[in-house]
């Protein structure tokens, strides 16, 4: 079961989230907050901590874009996901480079809410493709800023052509069933792929190998 967390200054989105997750088996919300103060504070004194956030972004005290950079500095197993009633260019990219695992509106529905939690918990990230030229660019950047040079390079041909389709299938938001199927693979050799492809790039996450192959172009997005 994904332990959520819920931070949004409005109580009744609040509530309404987590009766609409708890329907599923698969989710149990553990803690709620007003704002990214109250939910530090939160963590800081709880023993168990969620495996997923839904963050508000526009909040008082602290919004969500502190908050995400503060949640990756001190805890950064949680993955984030902003629910947002902002589209823009700027706010997406935005949420990417402070450290957002995912990204939704909140007109989502209940299935591409539930899709989204379960990928950002199982495989890092998750964005809606129609946001991809700005992942991309967003992904260029954080790998400016992070100094991704430090990971191997892809001219010394470290990872195989099979390893560079799956890093293709997931940048894609295929899932790793998903990638055994198309691949006539089975599920566990996929999930091996996954581990060895973060031990030869150097990465400590999925982000980071598809940062590192964008800006190798290795693949495009």
């Amino acid at each position: 079961m994904i332990k959520i967390a819920i931070v949004d200054d409005h109580q009744i989105v609040r509530e309404g989230l987590k009766n609409l997750l708890e329907v599923s088996k698969d989710f149990q919300v553990i803690t709620q907050a007003a704002n990214g103060l109250e939910f530090l504070k939160i963590l800081a004194t709880d023993a168990i901590h969620p495996d997923v956030v839904l963050l508000d972004l526009q909040m008082p005290t602290m919004d969500g874009y502190e908050t995400s950079i503060k949640l990756k500095e001190k805890y950064s197993q949680i993955k984030i996901i902003i629910l947002s009633q902002r589209e823009t260019k700027e706010s997406i990219k935005k949420v990417f480079l402070a450290g957002a695992n995912g990204y939704l509106t909140k007109d989502t529905d209940f299935t591409s809410l539930h899709l989204a939690i379960n990928r950002v918990y199982n495989e890092d990230f998750y964005f809606d493709m129609k946001f991809s030229n700005v992942i991309r660019e967003a992904m260029v950047i954080k790998g400016e800023m992070l100094n991704i040079d430090h990971l191997k390079k892809s001219r010394e041909k470290i990872l195989s052509e099979r390893e560079i389709e799956i890093v293709d299938l997931i940048s894609k938001e295929y899932n790793t069933g998903e990638i055994a199927d198309k691949l006539c693979l089975n599920y566990r050799t996929i999930e091996s792929h996954r581990k060895r492809i973060m031990t030869k790039v150097g990465a400590k996450n999925f982000i980071g190998v598809i940062i590192f192959a964008i800006k190798n172009g290795l693949i495009t997005i």
